[in-house]
């Protein structure tokens, strides 16, 4: 979608991305509520969880599994951290593209 922000971040590349997969981008968050607060997006356009279909479990798989590699890369001690994923606006999703957002480093 030529509108959708993260559409234009993760195609486009106007923001320094952290990790990188062909299916997938990491970004660190504009206003972080952590002291490490990523967003991790699809490249795939999809307007929220509840927009998701069954040909999208992959990906979605995915999209969880990057959290992992992110705590490795983040060299996490303890390895701990949280995945959100909002799902509509009445949820706090502000951004109409699924992502979830990766917060660690502090309780």
């Amino acid at each position: 979608m030529d509108d959708c922000l993260f559409c234009q971040i993760v195609n486009n590349q106007e923001r320094t991305l952290f990790y990188e997969t062909q299916e997938l981008a990491v970004i660190a968050d504009i206003a972080p509520k952590a002291k490490y607060h990523y967003l991790i997006i699809p490249k795939k356009h999809i307007g929220s969880l509840l927009e998701s279909g069954p040909n999208d479990a992959e990906l979605l798989g995915k999209l969880l599994h990057a959290s992992t590699i992110l705590a490795e890369r983040l060299e996490l001690d303890p390895p701990s951290y949280r995945i959100v994923i909002n799902t509509g606006t009445a949820a706090g999703q502000t951004i109409q593209h699924l992502h979830i957002h990766f917060l660690a480093g502090q309780p």
